[in-house]
């Protein structure tokens, strides 16, 4: 058997490295598919607290419209009293 050249050493060492270093690099992307994962899941989460929270803020203007619309019927009727009971006086004040 022909002796190995010294080159053979140095061959070896450095694909027992590269093993190494694809190991760390399998070990960090399995790291990062569970953090992916993990964001993906958080971005569901987060997705359906929006749409939650648009549909209470949709039924929110919706009753906002509605009472702006009944405190505006309100005034009107209090204007219209407060100034019906002004004339009242006057033709009573005028009267006399």
């Amino acid at each position: 058997m022909a002796p190995k050249p010294n080159y053979y050493h140095e061959l070896n060492s450095v694909a027992a490295l590269l093993t190494q270093r694809v190991a760390q690099v399998e070990e960090l992307s399995d790291e990062f598919r569970k953090e992916i994962r993990n964001l993906q899941r958080d971005a569901q989460v987060a997705s359906s607290k929006f749409d939650e929270l648009a549909r209470r803020t949709e039924r929110l203007e919706a009753r906002m419209e509605k009472w702006e619309t009944r405190i505006w019927g309100v005034s009107a009727a209090v204007i219209l009293s407060l100034l019906s009971a002004i004339v009242g006086l006057a033709v009573t004040l005028w009267k006399k």
